[in-house]
């Protein structure tokens, strides 16, 4: 009893920190173009929200659904976001428990941990995003799988299917690791579970009719391009895939500030925490551990595949959270085979210690450094209001990130998002004074084509520049005077 409840009081201070650091500067960053544009979705009734779903985004409907319910209670930038980490943190809680379940709570107190403090996890949940939704779906979805292969649960089964079902109408990309897990399952219980074979694969097939319901809307979704299921098919390095596996895709800071010589440390930290995943499934014997193990490979294979070489971003790092239930399980269990290896118990605390220190002070440069958080849409809305003057026009190039824009925009003049220079609404003509915003303006006007119409029939007036290294060189903000 007394060892129990020693590991419940660790298990509380993981899940405190874990929370100071979600909690800590949830605001630090301004509302940023997903969000947002999450925030305009969920103003509109459910019909027209299920037809710009169907028609502008990529993603299926059940986050802004529950979104648009979370946003009657307040549009505030904390409170949009203040649910998004304790989901985290609930997720957090079940890796322990099926880790602890499965391995030992050794095991399951590490796994927590290193989810608990990684740089990308926390990051990634202080947004008004699906990400950590799913990310607490597969992590309930794990546990109760485990339940089942160990008790023949039936209400494990039915949870698992559901949250298996809610995970495909939150993100595409969730049917990567359960469909890799479903294939698993069938390989262990046609070996080694007979009788619960027939009964899994019915769960399966009606999630599959349930799913097929939206099916239709989702193939005329990729037919613009479904960058939530398919970033770009080209393969990128394996080092770098690694690297955003584990940590993400912003937190190569030291290689974005000029300390070059510290990316190699970010480089043997990849290699180090590998080696530990590898030498967790060589040692281990659970067949069910090894399982879980292998999704993790088999969804990194994936991501392999099909992620980018782009000079832009991994933009697919940003879905590949997916996968962190795995990669904390897997992690866990290595540092609990080298725990308990006599010698491997130092190294085991060292990488512990190394990892803590790494992610931390990674997200206290992202909190105090401005040029490598993202584009700050709040000062760029101050700057045009108490900047311009009545009969001004705004123009922002990048049709999404109008949104942002318009949330902290206080101002009296009329504001158009646009691709480029065919876009232009009609009082451009009569304007005197225009306000240019732009944001990778390369992406949707490639020619640069309404930089250049303003340029022939405008004098630029005044210019501010809002650094950011995350995306492209920040958000520039041009007043045009006409000529």
């Amino acid at each position: 009893m007394f060892k129990y409840k020693k590991y419940i009081f660790w298990l509380f201070i993981v899940l405190v920190i874990s929370a100071l650091l979600r909690y800590s500067y949830l605001t630090s960053e301004s509302l940023w173009v997903d969000e947002a544009f999450g925030l305009w979705l969920s103003r509109l009734s459910l019909s027209r929200m299920i037809e710009v779903i169907n028609n502008i985004d990529a993603h299926p409907p059940l986050f802004y659904l529950l979104f648009r319910l979370w946003s009657r209670f307040g549009e505030d930038v904390f409170f949009i976001r203040v649910p998004f980490p304790l989901i985290n943190l609930f997720a957090i809680l079940f890796i322990y428990k099926f880790t602890s379940r499965l391995i030992s709570p050794i095991a399951g107190l590490a796994a927590a941990l290193f989810m608990g403090i990684s740089f990308y996890c926390v990051s990634i949940s202080q947004m008004a995003r699906m990400y950590v939704l799913v990310m607490f779906l597969i992590s309930i979805s794990i546990y109760c799988w485990i339940e089942y292969l160990k008790s023949g649960s039936k209400s494990a089964l039915v949870i698992y299917s559901a949250c298996e079902l809610a995970s495909f109408y939150t993100l595409y990309i969730s049917l990567i690791p359960y469909f890799f897990l479903g294939l698993e399952s069938l390989f262990y219980f046609y070996f080694k579970a007979r009788n619960k074979l027939k009964e899994f694969i019915l769960s399966q097939a009606l999630v599959i009719v349930l799913f097929s319901f939206w099916v239709p809307f989702m193939f005329h979704q990729s037919k613009r391009g479904m960058g939530s299921v398919f970033p770009y098919p080209t393969v990128k390095l394996l080092i770098f895939h690694l690297y955003y596996l584990l940590y993400g895709e912003i937190i190569s800071w030291s290689g974005m500030v000029g300390m070059e010589w510290e990316m190699w440390i970010e480089l043997i930290m990849i290699l180090v925490a590998t080696g530990v995943i590898i030498y967790g499934y060589v040692k281990e014997k659970d067949d069910i551990a090894r399982i879980l193990m292998r999704v993790l490979a088999f969804g990194y294979l994936i991501v392999l595949i099909i992620s980018s070489t782009s000079s832009k971003h991994l933009y697919a790092s940003r879905y590949i959270f997916y996968l962190w239930p795995f990669i904390a399980f897997s992690l866990g269990v290595g540092f609990k085979n080298l725990f308990f290896k006599g010698f491997g118990k130092g190294l085991a605390i060292l990488f512990l210690v190394l990892w803590s220190v790494f992610n931390i002070s990674a997200l206290f440069h992202l909190y105090f450094n401005p040029l490598v958080q993202l584009p700050d849409w709040e000062r760029a809305a101050e700057i045009v209001t108490v900047e311009e003057a009545p009969g001004d026009l705004i123009l922002i190039q990048r049709i999404y990130v109008v949104f942002p824009f318009l949330y902290y925009y206080r101002g009296v003049n009329e504001v158009y998002g646009i691709k480029n220079s065919n876009e232009l609404p009609p009082q451009v003509l009569k304007a005197k004074r225009i306000w240019l915003v732009l944001d990778m303006p390369w992406i949707e006007d490639p020619d640069l084509t309404l930089i250049r119409w303003i340029k022939k029939n405008y004098l630029p007036e005044k210019n501010f520049l809002l650094e950011s290294i995350h995306e492209g060189e920040g958000i520039q903000i041009t007043l045009y005077l006409k000529k």
